[in-house]
């Protein structure tokens, strides 16, 4: 019998989150940024992450959920440049970041 131990868990795959087109970079693709990501966590069944969870019993805020919201978030900063990535980085669930690269974002359109 060998010393060596196993790996943890041999049948998990590392999460790797999905990629948009293009990153956030600031309000001027946020609209196109914001919809394509929605629709990444959607694909990803994430995007209950990223709705309100006001309401909802604490109890149901499980570790499920939690596991799915850290995806989630995982996913929104692996789509952002460095400019939105500073204003999410200590963000501790998805809601939150989305919440406030919405707030950030919408509306903020650059006119030329």
């Amino acid at each position: 019998m060998t010393s060596e131990m196993a790996p943890a868990n041999t049948s998990h795959t590392p999460f790797k989150p999905p990629k948009a087109t293009e990153s956030l970079k600031d309000e001027n693709n946020y609209s196109s940024w914001s919809m394509e990501v929605k629709m990444l966590l959607r694909l990803a069944d994430l995007d209950m992450a990223i709705n309100s969870v006001e309401g909802i019993a604490p109890q149901l805020l499980t570790k499920t959920y939690q596991h799915l919201s850290d995806k989630a978030l995982a996913t929104i900063m692996a789509n952002c440049d460095s400019e939105p990535l500073s204003l999410i980085r200590i963000s501790s669930s998805a809601l939150s970041a989305w919440n406030t690269l919405k707030s950030h974002y919408e509306g903020r359109t650059r006119t030329h």
